[in-house]
């Protein structure tokens, strides 16, 4: 009649575990707050970001059983907007194609149609990958976007992201 009294000594094992690890797991997902500190364009090396300007934050969060974002340009909630979203041009549609995140949290990708500005008929499309890295303290990601026009490709440009994790 010991059996019951292994499980109890497994379970309780399992649960200091839990209480150590579980917040660390939870930080190695999207969800949570970051912000934009590298930014480089194609193979270039130079950092895009200007540190006296105001920050670009993205936040993950769920919302029922479904990964969301925001986007925040500044300090304050002045500027937030649903995520995905033109940073460029914040007040331009956007038509999400797909959305995908991984089954641990720790990758998100999606791919938009941004409409022409007004005047004009050149289309974009954008794919933003996110992926987690250094134990959940960074985001690494690649914005790539192409250019469309009547159904014609008409060129495209990578940028390449590092996000560091500002909720902790």
């Amino acid at each position: 009649m010991k059996q019951p009294v292994r499980s109890s000594w497994k379970t309780a094992v399992l649960l200091v575990v839990l209480v150590l690890f579980g917040s660390s797991a939870h930080a190695a997902t999207v969800i949570g707050e970051w912000t934009l500190v590298e930014q480089t364009y194609g193979e270039g090396k130079s950092n895009l970001v200007d540190e006296d300007a105001a920050p670009l934050r993205l936040e993950f969060f769920r919302q029922g059983h479904e990964v969301h974002g925001k986007l925040r340009v500044g300090a304050g909630d002045e500027s937030v907007h649903s995520w995905p979203r033109l940073v460029a041009d914040s007040s331009r549609g956007v038509d999400i194609e797909e959305r995908r995140v991984s089954a641990g949290e720790d990758r998100i990708v999606t791919r938009y149609r941004v409409d022409p500005s007004p005047g004009d008929d050149l289309f974009l499309e954008v794919t933003e990958d996110y992926q987690v890295v250094e134990g959940g303290a960074a985001l690494i990601g690649t914005v790539r976007v192409r250019f469309e026009r009547h159904g014609k490709d008409k060129g495209s440009y990578v940028l390449h992201r590092r996000l560091e994790r500002t909720d902790r």
